[in-house]
């Protein structure tokens, strides 16, 4: 039995063995895969992109001045 939470998992959170989504790109909460589809990325804070994709000059700073 399928529905849709089970149709529409993604990694961390699919089966082995499925389908690998390959990620070409993101801009602000969207990504894209190498097929040209966009996805909105819901899990991105959950695990290291709180602040969405995109240019952020003011954190690119903060990071050279702390390295």
């Amino acid at each position: 039995m399928t529905t849709a939470s089970t149709d529409h998992l993604w990694r961390h959170f699919t089966a082995a063995g499925a389908p690998q989504l390959v990620i070409e790109r993101g801009e602000g909460c969207y990504i894209w895969d190498n097929e040209g589809n966009r996805y909105l990325d819901a899990l991105s804070a959950l695990y290291c992109v709180n602040i969405g994709y995109g240019p952020w000059p003011g954190i690119t700073e903060a990071a050279q001045k702390q390295l």
